[in-house]
């Protein structure tokens, strides 16, 4: 019986080990207001530094093995995918060519301001993200409060602003993602799109958190604003082997230009 149980206890703790076992990760998410307590879900899937986001209608697929990305829409079985210099161009040309369709029937003033408009507009796409340097004195805290978030433990860290905590950051060294996906690189992505991801893997980019993101996943956010609070949090959280098809378009979707895919 023991030679029987020693190898059987040897294989569950190699099971419960931080992922050796399995290449990619599924988490979801919900995010809602302490007003009104409408929840906004989405599912992220992480593997092989390849995201896959899954909205109502809408999948944004980014890899960053080639820097592609991709975007589905569920609902008209359509798709878009290309390089960030191809997802740019196409962005600009139709902003530009709704900024400045019938241009030729104004006057050269008209003409001209559009034209300014639609440069800095252009210009400005890249420093979407940027954040404003605060005098106000940051500091983040280790609370020592500890609970299960989506089964696994999480550690609570306090955002303090002058004293006062405004933001509550709940952390599990148990979910480690890095080796799925490099969230900083992931962010210089986003960043060179001028757009962003929802919920906590968004926070895991930004350098003020990059100690916690060491640690581990953010499983839980709650920002504080007044007499109202906005959550985000993880609610269901699972290790697998992914399907390598998640990571593309379906074979029976059809290809089409960005300007139709909805996003703008």
């Amino acid at each position: 019986m023991k030679n029987v149980l020693i190898p059987f206890v040897f294989f569950v703790s190699l099971f419960s080990l931080s992922g050796s076992l399995f290449a990619g990760w599924i988490i979801h998410e919900r995010n809602f207001d302490s007003e009104s307590k409408d929840k906004y879900q989405y599912t992220y899937y992480l593997q092989e530094q390849k995201l896959r986001l899954e909205e109502k209608d809408f999948v944004s697929i980014f890899d960053l093995n080639d820097y592609s990305v991709t975007f589905i829409n569920t609902r008209k079985s359509i798709y878009w995918k290309g390089s960030i210099e191809s997802y740019l161009k196409e962005l600009r040309d139709a902003v530009k060519a709704e900024m400045i369709k019938d241009i030729s029937g104004r006057s050269k003033e008209e003409q001209e301001m559009i034209e300014a408009t639609y440069e800095y507009y252009i210009s400005s796409l890249k420093d979407s993200l940027n954040n404003t340097q605060s005098s106000y004195k940051v500091a983040l805290v280790n609370t020592g409060e500890k609970e299960k978030i989506a089964g696994v433990r999480a550690s609570q860290y306090g955002l303090f602003i002058n004293k006062i905590m405004k933001e509550e950051v709940w952390v599990s060294d148990e979910v480690q993602i890095e080796k799925d996906m490099d969230l900083m690189k992931l962010n210089a992505m986003l960043e060179e799109m001028g757009t962003e991801l929802p919920g906590v893997l968004s926070r895991q980019t930004d350098p003020q958190y990059a100690q916690l993101r060491k640690k581990g996943l953010m499983m839980k956010t709650i920002e504080y604003d007044f007499e109202s609070s906005f959550t985000t949090e993880v609610y269901k959280l699972k290790q697998k082997d992914l399907d390598t098809k998640l990571f593309l378009p379906p074979q029976d979707y059809e290809e089409v230009k960005l300007s139709e895919m909805g996003l703008y």
